[in-house]
């Protein structure tokens, strides 16, 4: 007589079914395709909104397929993985690292270059415009600018109603800030 660890299907069914990393990369894939789309002003929509398509069709069918081959430590891997991810983007976003300290941080040399060339009386004051959402009548318009200003008078607009926009004011040190206003 047999045992099961002698058959050659148990042992290949049980190699097969083994915590697995793909999820966890194929989704981590997805958010990197979001922070760098959102990094470079928004360029690749329709062909973020594909990959995020075919991303999720690739996890349903392999949550599927699991489930059927009863490969339970690859399910689990399947679930888990977008649990791992939340909490991978919820940290960094508790130190304020997403896509707009990135865009900031790789321009930052920049910046700096053409605040040291700026010429005339202190305090220096100067604005790059970085972004705009204009949406439709029913929702808000976005405006992001990146203002250095020696005097850090541009915190006093923080959560002030201007023009009939609200102004929220975000330090990225040394006198740089982002200064992103909200129309409804």
């Amino acid at each position: 007589m047999t045992s099961l660890t002698d058959d050659p299907a148990v042992t290949q069914t049980t190699k097969l079914d083994c915590f697995s990393p793909f999820h966890f990369l194929l989704q981590l894939a997805l958010v990197t395709l979001f922070f760098v789309n959102s990094v470079f002003g928004n360029v690749v929509n329709l062909g973020l909104f594909l990959i995020t398509i075919a991303i999720g069709l690739v996890w349903i069918v392999s949550v599927a397929v699991s489930l059927r081959q009863a490969k339970w430590r690859r399910l689990a891997s399947a679930v888990v993985a977008p649990f791992i991810i939340f909490l991978l983007i919820t940290s960094l976003s508790h130190w304020r690292i997403d896509p707009l300290w990135a865009r900031f941080e790789l321009n930052k040399r920049g910046y700096e270059e053409t605040v040291s060339s700026i010429e005339g009386p202190h305090p220096h004051r100067f604005s790059w415009k970085w972004s705009s959402l204009e949406s439709g009548p029913l929702s808000a318009t976005t405006f992001d600018i990146l203002v250095f200003d020696e005097s850090d008078e541009v915190m006093r607009k923080a959560g002030k109603t201007e023009e009939g926009g609200v102004s929220f004011v975000r330090s990225f040190g040394n006198h740089f800030y982002l200064v992103t206003t909200i129309y409804q």
